[in-house]
């Protein structure tokens, strides 16, 4: 399908879905939230926002700063919604190491807090953003919804927990979910603390990429406009509900290729420093070396389709960051 073609159905489609609608959001004021929150308010939905670190967003929101951990809140803000995404998480792999009892506590019994109140309040659906973490270290490439799951950090544990959480709903209540696997979001916004971020922000401060092991470890980055497609087409079909979804984009560059690319747009003449597994936060028993998504269930039940490749996607990523240095540090200057 050309992309022309395929933007007009998928816009016709979520348009058709969204509009007038009321939906809460949590997390919304996160990265992928942020993102997903702008679209949804383009497309005339009435949208609430959860977040227990607000930020500022467009002024027809209704924002509410509060945790999922307080179910009061939560089942306050659940109250006339019609369609929930479930965001809120803590991420980051340092974050992860270093407050686990937080990361269940938010990640795990938030998501039960975001059920039961959409079931009290009788909620149409919700989408749930799980992650690819869940799989672990696959057996094979690429990874199917149905293969089995091996999750190596306490984040991807909560992730599939969560995940069984909503199964269990829809089984004993009747509560619509669908649940979706990301895989590696990443564009303009999201915060230093993820791979990519942090190798522009060094490159263009014109220190080397440090890279963790060989370099070959693989990944399949998924630019945010794509991802946010993902989980509004997610929750505009029926064949859905009950169902998990990967997300991501299917097309597979090394962490080596990605320290290389960037290096290139950045003008500048760098290197990477290589680094011994275990010297940083990256450490061998949960580094996951090969990771790509078959997206072939989304494509067939959801019309999903990635549209920006790696190699573009990370270009604009780096452009905006070029322009965000220009207007905060250098004025008007070249880099």
């Amino acid at each position: 399908m050309l992309q022309e073609e395929y933007s007009q159905k998928v816009q016709s489609m979520i348009q058709s879905t969204y509009s007038g609608r009321r939906i809460l959001v949590t997390g919304g004021c996160g990265f992928i939230g942020s993102y997903l929150v702008q679209q949804l308010v383009d497309l005339g939905a009435h949208v609430t926002v959860l977040d227990a670190q607000p930020k500022p967003l467009d002024p027809r929101v209704r924002l509410i700063q509060a945790d999922v951990r307080s179910y009061e809140a939560v089942l306050d803000a659940m109250k006339n919604q019609e369609y929930v995404f479930h965001l809120a998480a803590i991420l980051g792999v340092e974050r992860i190491l270093h407050i686990p009892l937080q990361v269940m506590e938010i990640n795990l019994g938030g998501t039960k807090n975001i059920l039961q109140a959409a079931d009290a309040c009788a909620v149409k659906r919700v989408i749930y953003t799980s992650s690819s973490e869940v799989y672990g270290e696959p057996r094979k490439i690429p990874i199917c919804e149905n293969d089995p799951t091996g999750p190596v950090s306490i984040y991807g544990v909560a992730k599939l927990a969560a995940e069984d959480y909503c199964e269990a709903f829809f089984e004993e209540r009747g509560l619509a979910y669908t649940c979706l696997r990301l895989f590696n979001v990443y564009g303009p916004g999201q915060t230093e603390k993820f791979v990519m971020p942090i190798f522009i922000s060094r490159v263009f401060y014109r220190q080397s990429p440090i890279i963790y092991g060989d370099g070959s470890q693989s990944r399949s980055y998924t630019y945010i406009t794509d991802a946010v497609n993902g989980i509004l087409l997610a929750g505009a079909s029926e064949k859905a509900v009950g169902q998990t979804f990967n997300i991501g984009n299917d097309e597979v560059t090394t962490i080596q290729e990605l320290a290389g690319y960037i290096i290139q747009l950045s003008g500048n003449h760098l290197r990477p420093v290589y680094k011994n597994l275990g010297e940083g936060i990256r450490v061998e028993k949960r580094e996951i070396i090969r990771r790509q998504p078959d997206i072939s269930k989304a494509r067939q039940m959801l019309l999903f389709d990635a549209q920006v490749p790696w190699k573009e996607g990370v270009h604009r990523f780096t452009e905006w960051y070029r322009q965000k240095l220009k207007e905060e540090i250098y004025g008007e200057a070249n880099l």
